[in-house]
């Protein structure tokens, strides 16, 4: 069996977490379309239900979310599964942030207006 035979067998599971349901559905059709499983939330508390009852590969995750901030929800994720990479999408993070989220836990940070390639590529490299 290749590679390939095994990814096809065994999908990468996706959590996408973004409040803006048009960006939400965008981010998942693509993603479904390049391979990905992927589980949706709207808001902070709907990301860690979902993120403690599966098994996922990958979070992608909005700073400004409502019911509990994505900070927030980036640092409890880190500290409860510190294995489980964080891809934080924001439009409102600047450079000085970049080393505050990663020490919250991020594995990278994807600006908005979303390049939806760069994604793709950050993904498969965090994951790979």
């Amino acid at each position: 069996m290749t590679d390939a035979d095994l990814d096809a067998a065994h999908p990468k599971r996706i959590v996408v977490v973004e409040d803006d349901e048009q960006l939400n559905e965008l981010v998942v059709h693509f993603l479904v379309d390049r391979g990905f499983q992927v589980a949706n939330a709207l808001d902070g508390h709907k990301a860690m239900e979902l993120v403690e009852t599966g098994d996922f590969d990958a979070v992608l995750l909005d700073l400004n979310l409502p019911g509990i901030d994505g900070r927030t929800v980036l640092a409890e994720m880190h500290e409860r599964w510190p294995d489980l990479p964080a891809i934080v999408l924001s439009g409102a993070v600047t450079g000085a942030d970049d080393e505050l989220l990663t020490k919250a836990g991020a594995r990278a940070v994807v600006p908005k207006p979303v390049k939806l390639d760069e994604l793709a590529r950050t993904i498969e490299a965090l994951i790979a």
